[in-house]
């Protein structure tokens, strides 16, 4: 039986907000030793996960028997880690071009295992042949996750100011082709609660704004008003091993979009949403990433290219498809307590339909490079990444970085 649970931190953490977080309690009997220490390194786990502590440590000492009952102090030493991290950059996507902004990360806000997010920041990118550098699109993002309703349910709040642009160029059907651009002002709240061990769900309610549509539609209607809720389930769980990953992780999401056009007439759209992804660790310096993801959308269609490394965003176009990414993470240079190198070699492949027509080239589509990934130990929150990808369908020698697809950005693709 436990008997008593100490933590010490070194460090802003509040005990409360720990307490809150574990799943263990003075007062737990278990049926065998090696069953409390399975729960104790599960709550190990736990806080090593939540990479916001340069080191965590449990141990189990036994204090007396008495009846035959063996009681057991649990003792948990956490050493925080730097958790706000401001970020003022430049950064280049070959979708969306320049983008200058800045992040602000302040995850375990004020100690309270709480995550708060601010992001800001504009796009420049190319027009045309001309070479004009025009705003592509701007966004100030801040959002709150993580905040603690009860006992195992947390609330996330996010707000989303923005200027956006659709793209989609049909090399089949140039009058499916679309590219416009609008205003939105979104507000999303959700909430998540576990249902069994590796078993959550949840929930969201969001309200969308958009306006000043500018461009040519295509087959699209304008979308002035839309309430959105969803909902999912999503089972398994992924552990942090150092910088590398284990494990696996499922969902099916559902989402419904409740709207008015412009011309005042009621508009629906829905969509299903299934993923599965793998972890897997081995040799000590690799690490095999794999996801599955397929999607049904009615009203209005996905661009699947978003998701797939080396192809363009603005290829595909459709409302049935799937997509699978693979990496294989090599750690090549380990500078123990600084950092941590890492290259991903990745090949990914994707597919989807229009409702109308199938066509190879359009369609179906790979892409195949490299993302190189740095992490420093300090802040084990962050994470840099540049990422160069080719579509070989595409691929023009003549013409090499237009043929590229180039990312900078400072989280992982998956």
């Amino acid at each position: 039986m436990i008997k008593e649970i100490i933590y010490s931190i070194d460090g802003s953490t509040k005990e409360k907000a720990l307490r809150a977080l574990s799943n263990l309690e003075a007062g737990m009997s278990f049926p065998s030793l090696e069953i409390l220490e399975e729960s104790v390194e599960d709550e190990h786990q736990k806080l090593v996960n939540a990479r916001v502590f340069e080191s965590v440590n449990t141990d189990i000492i036994q204090l007396y028997t008495e009846a035959n009952i063996h009681n057991f102090m649990v003792i948990v030493s956490v050493v925080d880690a730097i958790t706000i991290t401001p970020i003022v950059y430049p950064k280049y996507n070959s979708n969306t071009g320049v983008r200058l902004g800045s992040k602000i990360y302040w995850n375990n806000f004020l100690g309270t295992m709480t995550n708060v997010y601010l992001g800001m920041g504009i796009s420049i990118q190319p027009k045309d042949s001309e070479n004009k550098w025009e705003i592509g699109g701007w966004d100030i993002n801040p959002s709150i996750s993580d905040i603690r309703l009860s006992k195992g349910i947390f609330l996330s709040v996010s707000m989303r100011q923005s200027y956006n642009e659709e793209d989609f160029e049909d090399i089949l059907t140039p009058s499916k082709s679309y590219y416009y651009g609008y205003y939105l002002t979104s507000l999303n709240v959700g909430t998540s609660f576990a249902l069994y061990k590796k078993l959550n769900y949840l929930v969201s309610l969001g309200a969308s704004f958009r306006y000043n549509y500018s461009g040519n539609l295509g087959p699209n209607s304008k979308r002035p008003y839309e309430f959105a809720p969803s909902h999912g389930l999503r089972y398994g769980e992924v552990d942090w091993v150092e910088n590398f990953r284990k494990g696996f992780t499922t969902g099916l999401f559902n989402s419904y979009g409740f709207g008015v056009t412009n011309n005042g007439k009621f508009q629906f759209s829905s969509s299903i949403n299934a993923s599965a992804s793998y972890y897997l660790p081995f040799w000590k310096r690799f690490n095999l990433y794999t996801r599955m993801t397929a999607f049904y959308h009615w009203g209005v269609p996905k661009t699947p290219a978003s998701l797939i490394r080396g192809v363009r965003d603005n290829v595909m176009s459709g409302y049935v498809g799937a997509v699978l990414n693979t990496s294989l993470a090599f750690q090549f240079w380990r500078f123990e307590k600084v950092w941590d190198a890492q290259i991903h070699p990745f090949f990914d492949l994707g597919i989807v339909y229009n409702n109308e027509s199938f066509n190879s080239l359009r369609d179906y589509n790979y892409g195949i490079g490299f993302d190189l990934v740095l992490y420093i130990d300090v802040l084990p929150n962050l994470v840099a990444t540049g990422s160069v990808g080719i579509d070989p369908k595409r691929f023009d020698k003549e013409d090499l970085l237009d043929s590229l697809e180039i990312s900078i950005t400072s989280s992982l693709f998956y």
